[in-house]
């Protein structure tokens, strides 16, 4: 399923402001965007269109093994439905016909998500496009929107913190729903330093995020 394009707006409606203790009035260093959703449901074999830092042996790639591991917990129980899910998400990574290189996601932070009460995975997939690794019904982020920053000051409430280390990372065990967000413009994944979510007046939840190491490539 292609993804509908991004809609970009220059206005958000005035006086809201959330738990974050954020007013999302216009700013140079917001953007709004409409979320755009969809399934990655790749045929096998299939090859990513382009890996904007170059393709690693899967077990070197935490995520992608995290996922095996899961994959094996579900044959073992007999768990078919969540089995076919996961091997359809990595399927969507693999770089080679062999399935031995995968274009690994970049980990960039945790979304707290209000609505499911969980943490959810932030990691980007290439240069412009981030995912939430959730639990969350595809209609609560249907109509929402999202928030960028550059700025680590971000929330006022809040301390800017961020740990990039996979290995402590706990992931909510069912979340295995990827919602993809498209940057817009001129962001990229290594701007970006925090991120809010709202339905309307609900918070959605929020994210501290971070770029770690590798220089993502054009293409």
């Amino acid at each position: 399923k292609v993804p509908v394009p991004v809609v970009v707006l220059s206005f958000v409606p005035p006086n809201r402001m959330n738990s974050l203790g954020v007013n999302t009035l216009p700013r140079i260093s917001v953007v709004l965007v409409i979320l755009t959703v969809y399934e990655s449901r790749l045929c096998d074999g299939a090859v990513p269109a382009s890996c904007s830092w170059g393709c690693t042996p899967i077990k070197e790639c935490k995520l992608i093994y995290r996922d095996l591991v899961s994959a094996k917990v579900a044959r073992a129980r007999d768990d078919n439905i969540l089995l076919n899910k996961i091997i359809s998400l990595i399927r969507g990574y693999i770089c080679d016909d062999k399935a031995e290189k995968v274009c690994c996601p970049e980990y960039m932070g945790q979304f707290n998500n209000t609505i499911t009460n969980t943490v959810n995975t932030v990691y980007a997939i290439n240069r412009d496009t981030i995912v939430v690794r959730n639990n969350m019904e595809e209609s609560r982020w249907t109509n929402s929107e999202v928030y960028f920053w550059r700025e680590e000051s971000c929330f006022p409430l809040l301390d800017y913190k961020v740990e990039l280390d996979f290995n402590n990372v706990e992931e909510d065990e069912d979340s295995f729903e990827e919602t993809k967000m498209l940057l817009p413009g001129t962001l990229s994944v290594e701007d970006i330093r925090c991120m809010a979510v709202m339905d309307g007046d609900t918070e959605v939840g929020y994210a501290h995020l971070a770029w770690a190491k590798r220089t993502p490539k054009n293409g």
